[in-house]
């Protein structure tokens, strides 16, 4: 099969973590102007990364897409997400984490609850629980039904005063709580 960045969801949904990376680094590596580089492949590339537990080159393939856009809310979530939760300790940076979940609730005009969550997460590995608490409180304002659960484990954690620590496999399940393969891979 031709490698097509329509794949890519559908590569993803099923767990092709390493076809999705060897194929967007051949559609870069082509050189032909059908595959300009986009941030959001970088974002593709650093997610593939992250569940095979390869921190270190999400961290620099979110980088990678936060130069070509500055911008991106789901990079600086996922950056701070990695700094504040993951299950590496020597990631841990929690001056990292409130630097990229601060700005995701900036672009997002404080109004993304996955970013307030991650402000949260983030504040929590500070030890800043006060500061946690308040935040997570108003991302459970701003999530949906469905997604409560998740804030709900912050709140509980935030009671115990101990930062959240991501699982990879919950973290891929969560996915698919809120995404449909079928979305743009573009």
């Amino acid at each position: 099969m031709v490698f097509e960045p329509a794949h890519i969801p559908r590569l993803f949904a099923s767990r092709q973590f390493d076809s999705v990376i060897s194929g967007i680094h051949a559609c870069l590596e082509s050189g032909t102007d059908d595959y300009a580089v986009h941030p959001n492949w970088a974002v593709w590339l650093a997610v593939c990364h992250y569940f095979k537990s390869e921190f270190s080159e999400a961290i620099d393939c979110y980088n990678n897409a936060l130069r070509l856009d500055p911008n991106i809310v789901q990079a600086h979530i996922s950056l701070a997400h990695i700094h504040s939760c993951c299950p590496d300790a020597k990631f841990h940076d929690s001056t990292a984490a409130i630097r990229h979940a601060r700005r995701a609730c900036e672009i997002s005009k404080w109004a993304n609850w996955l970013a307030l969550q991650s402000l949260a997460t983030s504040y929590m590995r500070e030890g800043d629980f006060a500061s946690a608490l308040g935040i997570a409180q108003k991302s459970m304002e701003l999530t949906t039904v469905s997604q409560r659960r998740r804030v709900d484990a912050l709140l509980e954690c935030i009671s115990k005063k101990r930062p959240f620590v991501a699982f990879v496999d919950e973290d891929f399940d969560k996915l698919f709580d809120t995404w449909s393969p079928n979305e743009s891979g573009g």
